[in-house]
């Protein structure tokens, strides 16, 4: 359902009445059997067509029987979109289709603005706008003087929240691994120099190089080449960014959020301030070395690791912050028709969200 439907009639429909005399005024299709659709309780009489008779299987209008009373349906493909009851209620379900299609195909005759906001229905009335959670809404109209009415919502406005950072917790966290800032910091300083990198747009970037027998040796890999590379780096490469982060392609061969957690704690152990001094400068720099591994060039014929500066320079934050997103992150409730920014969210596994 995510086509344009510019061949579907516009027309302002807002009660059972209306909707009925659309019904009525169309001609039906000699021929048609009577339309079903696993959603409706009962089989629904024959489809009439919305518009150009031969779209009928894009847009119709039917009769149904809901609750033992009589509605009216306006359905895009198999989905009954909208259903008008006689009671003034109106009835708006997507079956999970958050598409242009889908939701044009609400404005057209509910005389709304939706659209998709973060995988949900997002709808104004007026200057009234909810975030719907689910598939279902409900609206109402409602009658006023001398024949004028308009179309309300019949629920209360869903609650929705969103994330924000604490920066008093965040300094706190950042503070507590101070030391390894500064010696991420003084090892991105030495190491920096421009190299040209790119494959039809050649630029000049600044960026941190290592050797990938360097790389190796300190991940754990004893071999060379670039079948070691990618397994000594495999492990480290996705510290600063969750598996809810990452991209399609990446998501589907990347790890769970167990394995995740898993590997972002072996990092933290090593980068703590408050290990034995004989072993913290080997922590660090293997901490360190894990870091250039995130969105690096690799470049065979020179035998070297390169990442640009803008990718790193804020690596340890990133990690630190994902880590203890639970404690850095405050949950509040927003206005009503508030769109909340997924980005914070990402941090948290779903089934703590």
């Amino acid at each position: 359902m995510s086509r344009s439907i510019q061949t579907c009639p516009r027309e302002w429909v807002f009660t059972y009445a209306q909707a009925r005399a659309i019904y009525d005024r169309i001609k039906p299709i000699r021929g048609r059997k009577v339309a079903t659709n696993h959603n409706s309780p009962a089989p629904a009489k024959a489809s009439h067509p919305l518009g150009a008779r031969h779209l009928v299987d894009q847009y119709s209008v039917r009769l149904n029987e809901i609750d033992g009373q009589e509605v009216v349906q306006f359905v895009l493909y198999r989905t009954p979109v909208i259903t008008y009851y006689q009671n003034h209620t109106i009835v708006v379900d997507t079956e999970g289709f958050h598409s242009h299609s889908t939701h044009e195909f609400i404005d057209r005759f509910l005389g709304t603005r939706s659209c998709a906001r973060m995988r949900k229905t997002h709808v104004t009335l007026g200057d009234v706008s909810y975030l719907i959670e689910g598939d279902k809404f409900n609206l109402r109209y409602e009658q006023g003087a001398e024949g004028t009415g308009k179309v309300v919502f019949d629920m209360p406005a869903p609650a929705v929240y969103g994330y924000k950072i604490n920066r008093e917790r965040a300094n706190n966290v950042m503070k507590d691994f101070k030391e390894f800032s500064t010696y991420f910091n003084a090892f991105i300083s030495l190491r920096k120099h421009e190299r040209e990198v790119g494959f039809y747009h050649r630029r000049m970037v600044l960026g941190v190089g290592v050797n990938v027998d360097e790389v190796t040796s300190v991940l754990g890999c004893s071999s060379t080449g670039d079948e070691a590379f990618q397994t000594a780096t495999s492990e480290w490469t996705w510290l600063c960014e969750t598996p809810d982060e990452r991209g399609y392609f990446h998501r589907n061969r990347s790890s769970s959020w167990d394995e995740y957690i898993k590997v972002l704690s072996k990092f933290i152990e090593l980068i703590k301030s408050d290990q034995p001094e004989e072993t913290k400068h080997a922590n660090f720099y293997k901490a360190a070395i894990a870091l250039t591994t995130r969105a690096s060039h690799f470049n065979p014929n020179e035998n070297e690791v390169f990442v640009p500066v803008q990718f790193i320079k804020n690596s340890v934050k990133d990690s630190l912050y994902r880590y203890y997103a639970s404690n850095i992150l405050d949950k509040k409730r927003l206005a009503d028709g508030v769109v909340p920014n997924n980005r914070y969210a990402k941090w948290i596994p779903k089934v703590t969200r």
